[in-house]
């Protein structure tokens, strides 16, 4: 496949994983950027992705950075590899693996996107902590309904909309309790994330404000690589729209189904999962088969294990 057609695309914390860097650590490229790692933000970083406990992976201070590393060890071996050439024709991140995409399109350095992600999530953590909200994915539901019928009602709002029948839902802890009901009684199935706050919802502003004056003293660079933002599924092309879609995607919705689609519209007809487990491989699969698209979808473990790709 040519690489005018590939799409790389990094997931989000709902793929952290219990020693989810294990298997690249042989890899001397991934030795690496585990070393940056924890260089960077400390040895417990790296420590998580070895060997780490699921409370460990659960607070996003810690989650979130060890993922962007994790996703960029497994960029670095794929390359090395030549499973991937780094060149392809869109790059997509979803949530906080649009960090990670950053850095592969080269707009933030490794050590920036550690940092931001880690105070990120030290500020969500705190957010959590004063406000408690929550997240839960809803199935087999439309958007039409889940905002109708379960939205409207509940107070919840639509923080991804992964799929046609994958929405998922963030708000306040009283607001997701009635949002599940209500998905409940309408037959959608409910799925818990291992995710302990809220994102990509207008309860997410206070710590979009502080992101904000933190990314203006941030060296970023335009991206290489054509990317596409989450909440807006715009092209950013200057280092200014860099910031305002991280800063964004905080309290707006990640249309990943729309990512997707806009992707494929622009002439992508495989995309490269970079990172643990295969989330955005299967959402992918998914999107293709709702939406009549003739693409493919690889994991990065399913293209460690693939003749070179040319």
């Amino acid at each position: 496949m040519s690489i005018e057609r590939q799409a790389l695309v990094f997931p989000g914390q709902n793929s952290v994983e219990l020693e989810m860097g294990k298997l690249l650590y042989d890899f001397e490229p991934a030795k690496a950027v585990y070393k940056v790692a924890a260089e960077t933000l400390g040895a417990r970083i790296t420590e998580v992705c070895m060997d780490g406990n699921a409370q460990d992976l659960q607070a996003c201070d810690i989650a979130q950075p060890a993922l962007v590393a994790t996703e960029i060890a497994w960029f670095g071996v794929l390359m090395a590899e030549g499973r991937i050439v780094g060149k392809q024709r869109v790059i997509l991140g979803h949530s906080t693996g649009e960090y990670s995409a950053h850095v592969a399109a080269g707009s933030l350095s490794l050590e920036d996107a550690l940092k931001i992600s880690h105070q990120r999530g030290l500020w969500l953590e705190k957010e959590a902590k004063a406000n408690p909200a929550s997240m839960v994915a809803v199935l087999g539901l439309c958007q039409q309904d889940v905002e109708e019928k379960i939205c409207k009602p509940s107070g919840a709002e639509i923080a991804n909309v992964n799929s046609d029948s994958q929405i998922v839902l963030a708000g306040t802890a009283q607001a997701i309790s009635q949002a599940e009901e209500i998905a409940k009684e309408l037959r959608g199935k409910v799925r818990q994330l291992n995710i302990n706050v809220g994102s990509h919802f207008s309860g997410a502003q206070p710590v979009a404000d502080k992101l904000a004056q933190l990314l203006e003293k941030v060296h970023i660079e335009p991206p290489k690589i054509p990317l596409i933002a989450n909440a807006t599924t715009d092209y950013v092309s200057t280092a200014d729209q860099v910031r305002k879609s991280l800063v964004d995607q905080l309290t707006h919705t990640v249309h990943w189904l729309n990512m997707v689609l806009k992707a494929n519209h622009d002439g992508v007809v495989e995309f490269c999962e970079i990172g643990p487990k295969a989330t955005l491989t299967g959402l992918i699969k998914r999107i293709a088969k709702d939406s009549g698209l003739e693409v493919s979808a690889h994991s990065s473990e399913e293209l460690l294990w693939q003749q070179e790709i040319k």
